[in-house]
């Protein structure tokens, strides 16, 4: 059985386990429902007891019925009917709808109910530094920055937070250590723990790919697994000949599924095939071949080549910055049709809406520097 340690304020929150067990808790008060009331099965039972009469709240969506609710994790949909006041009144009964020909489907869809977002005084092993217009995200768990929930968690919430930040330009990937990051935590591999882990992972990957700044990922050291998948999902990486990378996951009856998902679009579905079949590691060369890697320096320029590539970048637009973005990442699985027309549209209804994309053209014909509102 699985457990939320945290969850959004006054939302049930519902959390799976071997796909068909489930934990409610209730986090207006705190509080863990017994677990006698919670087994369910493929077919519907009551998870409450009855009610002993409707009780008004001020709740829009509820009845004297009750109502239908759809509940979702990253991974999971859950359908659930009751009442959504407090537990004690309410009689409900929840099912997972399975599907005929895979009953143990996951189903992943955006998250209804999700745990509440920490705050970076909150963090422990993600530091957030401001600089400016860029924002900087350092892992920092010692000594290998192994990856687990709680630091999944971390790094999405810190990138949710500086998404939102309107003044932010850049977001900055980095790590303390020698190694950038050796992978996921074997502790996390447990059934009773891969859900909720990549629940958070598929956050935090999700994160940096529609934050509007771009995710500058800084490699100094081997990235490794869960690592090689961070730095996938970068939208600009830069390395040393320290860097390493690899996914071994199928050397221990595995594979990496976030790495199989954005490598074939990185690399192609053959090169991303070889790596993740043979888990062989590859050189920091030969992942700026391959693609992975955008830019090669020496350790002792490192610094010098990441403020440099920093300045070209929030020397623009930070508004302009995200549309682009978003054009070339969205454009990504669709078809050339379709993602051309993904791009002009952003172009045609969007960008010129800006008054930066109007002050741009100014500037260019009065042969000055344009002064960004960022808007």
């Amino acid at each position: 059985m699985l457990a939320a340690e945290q969850a959004a304020e006054n939302v049930l929150f519902v959390i799976p386990s071997k796909a068909r067990d489930l934990l409610f808790f209730s986090t207006a008060k705190k509080q863990q429902i017994p677990r006698a009331n919670t087994a369910l099965r493929n077919d519907s039972v009551p998870v409450f007891p009855p009610p002993v009469k409707p009780r008004p709240t001020r709740n829009n969506y509820e009845t004297t019925s009750g109502v239908l609710m759809t509940l979702n994790s990253e991974l999971l949909t859950l359908n659930f009917a009751g009442y959504t006041g407090a537990f004690w009144p309410g009689a409900g009964r929840a099912s997972i709808n399975w599907s005929p020909t895979m009953t143990d489907l996951v189903q992943t869809e955006a998250s209804f109910a999700k745990p509440a977002r920490r705050t970076p005084a909150d963090f422990t092993f993600i530091r957030l530094k401001i600089e400016g217009a860029v924002a900087r995200l350092t892992l920092q768990r010692p000594e290998h920055n192994l990856l687990n929930e709680q630091m999944l968690r971390e790094l999405a919430d810190g990138i949710g937070l500086i998404a939102e930040n309107g003044a932010l330009k850049m977001i900055i990937l980095d790590a303390a250590g020698k190694l950038f990051c050796a992978g996921v935590d074997i502790g996390e591999y447990t059934a009773e723990r891969a859900f909720s882990m990549l629940d958070a992972f598929h956050a935090a990957c999700i994160a940096m790919v529609e934050a509007p700044q771009p995710v500058l990922v800084i490699v100094d050291g081997a990235a490794i697994g869960g690592g090689a998948e961070l730095v996938a999902y970068g939208d600009l990486v830069v390395a040393t000949p320290r860097a390493r990378f690899a996914l071994p996951e199928i050397t221990i009856g595995m594979f990496p599924p976030l790495a199989s998902t954005m490598f074939p679009h990185i690399v192609g579905p053959k090169r991303a095939l070889e790596l993740v079949l043979t888990g062989e590691a590859i050189s920091a060369e030969r992942a700026r071949d391959l693609g992975l890697v955008n830019r090669l320096v020496p350790e002792a320029q490192l610094q010098t080549a990441v403020n440099e590539l920093i300045g070209k970048i929030t020397a623009q637009s930070g508004a302009v910055l995200g549309m682009a973005k978003r054009a070339v990442v969205g454009g990504m699985g669709m078809s050339l049709r379709d993602s051309l027309q993904n791009s002009m549209k952003i172009f045609l209804n969007e960008l010129y809406r800006l008054e930066d994309s109007q002050e741009g053209l100014r500037a260019l014909l009065e042969k000055r520097k344009p002064q960004w509102k960022n808007r």
